[in-house]
């Protein structure tokens, strides 16, 4: 690998938003690797995969039939290995693939001029700068850039791109259901999701209504309101709001506060079950504190802070159950059915939500400790075993 093809890739890496779970296709190393470009502090796991076992190479696999789910990784690197594939357009359609919406595919490889060839096992093409922006565009990618390796030498012309997968909102359409009394907090909740879903319609925000419609509607038009009931239960008026929807929802506290631009429409599309946000703050179960890894497996149970929960989900096992009528537990009841159900739970650290300036207006109670007991009763008792804290 030369040292401009080097030079492109920690390029792409420390300046497009590249961060989380890398996938290098075609990592065997020859005369250079690019893993060192992407660290610890923005980038997780590294997995590089070649048709053949070698230094680098962390599986074997063929590349035009990747064995990952989709949406898998975050960055797609495929350096100096185009030109040695017979059908890079299905190599790369795989690549969309298993690329998460917003993830970055970085390409370096050979072009124009007499560099001959170079069998690894074969070698068949050579490329131009418009034709891999076409060949982004046709597997999906808006192509961000392209360049030349200006200073190569005759016969050692390089050419490099970046394309990003885009995040489509109607690929899969959400509701985002927030039940809210305190209309200080609902303010401060929902400008902050206008914010950073500037594309995601008010309409699709409902709010339940416990008290805060008539302070906050005049400075929140737009949304969908849905009358709670009373007394408030958390389970019965997420209920409402869920019906209300009647299609994939975002479960969202009135005092959680979305930090990541276009991070509940990125969150949307990641995971194959329930999904939570990283959170920053308080949260009762410290897995879902964020820690920049990317998607990751949740093996207990999700707090119900910032969750998406697919309509899938809730054709299978219902709704929560309205019996906890105290504070908690609806959710350790909720991830336990889904676990039984066969679907997975995870945290997602690219969509952050902040749960710590806003007051909460279930501990603001006197009683809220008392209230915990009592769903912790009622979990006990349904399971017949010791409640997760």
């Amino acid at each position: 690998m030369t040292p401009q093809c080097q030079e492109w890739i920690a390029f792409c890496a420390e300046h497009y938003p590249c961060k989380g779970d890398v996938l290098e296709v075609g990592s065997f190393d020859v005369n250079g690797n690019p893993r060192h470009h992407f660290k610890a502090e923005k980038f997780t796991n590294y997995t590089g995969i070649d048709m053949r076992e070698g230094p680098c190479v962390d599986r074997v696999m063929n590349t035009q039939q990747l064995d990952f789910s989709d949406d898998s990784f975050d960055v797609i690197v495929d350096a100096e290995r185009m030109e040695h594939d017979n059908r890079f357009w299905v190599t790369i359609k795989e690549q969309f693939r298993v690329c998460r919406p917003g993830g970055h595919i970085i390409i370096t490889t050979r072009s124009w001029g007499s560099f001959p060839p170079h069998d690894y096992p074969n070698d068949y093409w050579r490329f131009m700068d418009s034709g891999l922006r076409d060949l982004l565009e046709y597997a999906g990618f808006e192509c961000l850039a392209t360049a030349y390796g200006e200073r190569c030498q005759v016969g050692d012309r390089a050419v490099f791109a970046i394309g990003r997968k885009p995040v489509q909102l109607e690929d899969r359409p959400f509701h985002i259901v927030i039940p809210s009394a305190n209309h200080e907090n609902l303010i401060a909740c929902v400008s902050a999701i206008v914010q950073n879903e500037p594309q995601l319609p008010t309409e699709r925000i409902i709010v339940v209504d416990d008290g805060a419609r008539a302070k906050a509607e005049a400075r929140l038009p737009k949304l969908t309101w849905v009358k709670g009931k009373k007394p408030f239960i958390f389970a019965r008026n997420v209920n409402l709001g869920i019906a209300a929807a009647n299609s994939n929802v975002l479960l969202l506290n009135d005092d959680a506060i979305l930090q990541t631009a276009g991070g509940f429409t990125t969150l949307a599309k990641v995971g194959k079950g329930i999904v939570s946000a990283g959170i920053k703050g308080m949260v009762g179960n410290k897995n879902q504190l964020t820690i920049g890894r990317g998607l990751r497996p949740e093996k207990s149970m999700l707090c119900f802070m910032a969750v998406f929960i697919p309509k899938s989900v809730q054709d299978k096992i219902g709704l929560l159950d309205e019996r906890f009528t105290g504070y908690g537990f609806e959710d350790n009841d909720y991830s336990a059915r889904a676990r039984e159900a066969g679907f997975t739970l995870s945290v997602f650290d690219g969509c952050v939500v902040e749960h710590e300036s806003v007051p909460s207006t279930y501990r603001s109670k006197a009683n809220w400790v008392g209230m915990m007991a009592d769903s912790q009763k009622i979990f006990q008792e349904k399971y017949q075993s010791p409640a997760a804290k």
